[in-house]
């Protein structure tokens, strides 16, 4: 779960840089680098034209049995996202 934070948070840091504002959701806590998964706030932030990157949100979504690929797809379904990767 970890990694996938990791990563979300790297992403973030490359979209930011060429100046696509990005947020990273997770279930993980990490108050400095990361936003509490919330899908009213993820809406809000597409809907500024953010992008929302959900990382670690596996397990502790209460998905104990679907990875963190699936957690993500079915959240990506949850707030109607264009694209997943």
């Amino acid at each position: 779960m970890m990694a996938s934070v990791t990563n979300a948070v790297l992403l973030q840091a490359s979209l930011e840089k060429i100046g696509i504002e990005a947020r990273v959701q997770t279930t993980l806590v990490m108050q400095d680098a990361t936003e509490p998964y919330i899908r009213r706030r993820a809406m809000c932030h597409l809907e500024k034209g953010r992008v929302v990157i959900f990382g670690g949100i596996g397990a502790a979504m209460g998905n104990p049995l679907l990875t963190t690929d699936s957690a993500a797809a079915l959240r990506a379904s949850e707030v109607n996202a264009d694209v997943l990767l």
